[in-house]
């Protein structure tokens, strides 16, 4: 993936906030690390959110209608 001149910024506003916090005693690599962790979360944290949400408004179909469909279209035996 390639940095973009958003990431940079965004790097920057992170390590300056981490400095801010009392933890400038990191160094950079240790700080993209804490970074890269941050920004995993915060995608995580996001496609949770948005799963919840097609759930709640009914964008989901039950488990074992998928489950049934999915082996229809394969010629699969049926569950038991």
């Amino acid at each position: 993936m390639r940095v973009t001149e958003a990431d940079i910024q965004a790097f920057a506003e992170f390590a300056r906030e981490q400095s801010a916090g009392g933890e400038a005693n990191h160094t950079i690599p240790e700080l993209a690390v804490k970074w890269e962790a941050a920004r995993e979360r915060d995608q995580v944290n996001c496609a949770i959110a948005d799963s919840l949400a097609d759930i709640e408004a009914g964008r989901t179909d039950p488990f074992f209608e998928s489950q049934d469909s999915f082996r229809r279209e394969r010629n699969l035996p049926p569950r038991k």
